[in-house]
């Protein structure tokens, strides 16, 4: 398959990937607006499905393939291969992540933001407690499927901010401090 080829089938993978997404925020932004509460169960069930459908074209074998060798294709152009090198890097970090257990944590999130929505409008911070803590030990347990030899945190903040770290975060935050203080 010739580099062009395998582009229009990156391509083709991102359009599909880009419409679970859509849908998935659209229904995301309908519950924080004007979905029906009662539906939530309903519609977190949906929700996670769809989840797991992207989950799992994200992580078709064949597709790692192709992004491997775009990655490492000297005919992709700058702006596809960095796109290239997120996509295939979130793939490998997420591998290793049983699928079940990936839908599951979808499903749990958006019950937890029922949760929130809920606990906001009573003014009870106890009826999202339990799914806060739920949904901080199923994070704990995704990453530690990971082959890293990074901390967890190190991990998530690598996944947010690329290259960083505990320790650049600190260096910089000591640096703020030193000219920050006495301005203040």
């Amino acid at each position: 398959m010739t580099t062009k080829e395998k582009l229009k089938k990156y391509h083709d993978w991102i359009f599909k990937c880009s419409a679970y997404q859509m849908a998935l925020n659209i229904i995301g932004i309908d519950k924080q607006t004007v979905a029906p509460s009662a539906g939530a169960a309903y519609r977190d069930e949906r929700s996670a499905y769809l989840a797991g459908e992207l989950f799992s074209l994200e992580t078709d074998p064949e597709t790692v393939k192709l992004l491997k060798e775009l990655k490492d294709d000297p005919e992709v152009d700058a702006e596809d291969k960095r796109a290239i090198e997120l996509y295939y890097k979130r793939a490998m970090d997420t591998l290793c992540i049983p699928k079940d257990e990936y839908v599951a944590f979808k499903k749990l999130c958006d019950e937890s933001f029922d949760a929130w929505i809920l606990a906001k409008s009573k003014a009870d911070y106890s009826i999202f407690e339990p799914y806060l803590k739920k949904v901080i030990e199923s994070q704990k347990k995704l990453y530690g499927y990971r082959d890293s030899d990074k901390s967890i945190y190190n991990q998530m903040l690598d996944d947010y901010e690329p290259g960083m770290n505990v320790e650049k975060y600190d260096e910089f935050f000591e640096a703020l401090k030193e000219r920050l203080v006495p301005l203040i």
